[in-house]
């Protein structure tokens, strides 16, 4: 390994280490003493790779930003079908990456309590981070009322953000409750279905809308 890659993973194991610890102790009762610890290194080594602990939180924060959000808006976008199709990509995706990336999903929703309305820049940045999400949810919305597969009466704005606090306590109910395969399957089918039936249009067949259609299928 190379002095280059070494530096890379030293790195990435000080942002995973604080990631746990953070969940762990907060933000505020985490130190870079702890941090250094954890990681089995010097404080000196972690002040090589990172100036200060806020810094190595922005870098988590870029983390779970270029991996989840943009990791979802890149496989909606590539999506050619309809507002459906992408809405089963946006929710496989989001609920996925909660089960193989808990950490880092848990350290964004805990420390959106602790660190919003403390004035820092790490506010601005997940402030940022949030209203990018909710824009393109909204956008992803907007394109559903096009088609004809969101009522008329959906307020786009309003509902990304119900969608996106929809899914936050979801999936912290989740991490509470382990459920097993089968009731992780039910519990997720079941949040899938109240997001859509509060977006749900009356279109298509006189018997049965699109989104009664897609929520009775067992595909997912």
């Amino acid at each position: 390994m190379s002095r280059k890659e070494d530096a890379a993973s030293v790195r990435e194991k000080i942002i995973t280490t604080s990631t746990a610890q953070f969940l762990a102790k907060g933000f505020v009762g985490t130190s870079v003493t702890d941090i250094a610890k954890a990681v089995g290194i010097a404080k000196g080594t972690v002040y090589c790779h990172f100036k200060s602990k806020d810094e190595i939180l922005e870098s988590i924060l870029d983390k779970f930003s270029g991996e989840f959000l943009d990791g979802v808006i890149k496989e909606v976008n590539n999506c050619e079908g309809d507002f459906l199709a992408k809405f089963r990509i946006f929710y496989k995706y989001t609920t996925e990456f909660g089960v193989h990336h808990r950490e880092l999903m848990l350290v964004w929703h805990t420390l959106l309590g602790e660190i919003i309305g403390n004035a820092s820049d790490t506010e601005r940045k997940m402030k940022e981070i949030q209203a990018r999400y909710n824009d393109f949810l909204e956008t992803f919305l907007e394109q559903g009322k096009r088609e004809g597969l969101i009522g008329n009466n959906i307020d786009a704005r309003i509902h990304s953000r119900i969608i996106t606090a929809t899914l936050a306590g979801m999936l912290m109910q989740w991490y509470v409750e382990s459920p097993t395969t089968d009731d992780a399957k039910q519990f997720v089918r079941s949040f899938r279905d109240a997001i859509l039936k509060g977006l749900e249009a009356r279109q298509q067949s006189p018997n049965k809308t699109a989104f009664q259609t897609m929520t009775k299928t067992k595909s997912d």
